[in-house]
């Protein structure tokens, strides 16, 4: 099943779509990652797709992990800041970094490296989608 959220990033408000397995034991959706060791797992659109474009793989990997799907700022439900420098590919990456960690993308190549780079400890392994 998978739900929609909100989060103020870097002064933006990212509209994410996520799905969360299941315990066995009380039926509960897990919650955050690391209060219950369940790993995470981010898919980022590229132009000009938003989260819809991985619900397919929300529904599938959201059995075994958290799984999410923010819509990009600018992007279908995020704001839409009206300055062309809110986008700046620092801006992009921080949005990510300061909610999760960088993963797949179409199109999203410079983002990736850029989160990457800056979340070397953090980022277990990387996937490019095309």
């Amino acid at each position: 099943m998978i739900g929609h959220e909100f989060a103020d990033v870097n002064g933006v408000r990212i509209h994410y779509a996520i799905a969360r397995p299941v315990n066995k034991e009380t039926g509960e959706r897990a919650e955050k990652a690391r209060a219950t060791g369940t790993k995470l797992i981010i898919f980022l659109h590229g132009f000009p797709e938003f989260w819809y474009a991985w619900r397919k793989q929300l529904e599938e990997f959201g059995r075994d992990f958290i799984a999410v799907a923010p819509d990009m700022r600018g992007y279908n439900l995020s704001s839409k800041p009206a300055a062309i420098e809110e986008y700046d590919i620092g801006k992009l990456a921080g949005d990510v970094r300061g909610r999760y960690t960088a993963g797949p993308a179409q199109g999203m190549a410079q983002l990736r490296y850029t989160a990457l780079i800056r979340l070397m400890t953090r980022v277990r392994s990387l996937a490019i989608v095309r």
